[in-house]
């Protein structure tokens, strides 16, 4: 995924759960299947976090080694 695709992405989510947070609805059942409120915040707090390390791994690093004085 492009790295402006992922920030679009994480934006969405950011927004489902601040929406969440203004108006929180409760853990209801449809024909028969539980859906629960915790277990749909947990999932877009994972998915962001998902996200989120994607993005880190298209900034740039540096790698750092220990040098010894003197060798």
């Amino acid at each position: 995924m492009a790295l402006p695709d992922l920030q679009y992405a994480i934006q969405g989510l950011e927004s489902a759960l601040a929406a969440d947070a203004v108006n929180p609805q409760p853990s209801y059942s449809v024909n028969g299947k539980q859906v629960s409120r915790n277990e749909y915040r947990t999932s877009l707090i994972e998915a962001l976090e998902g996200l989120k390390k994607q993005v880190q791994a298209y900034q740039p690093y540096i790698i750092r080694t220990a040098h010894r004085a003197g060798t």
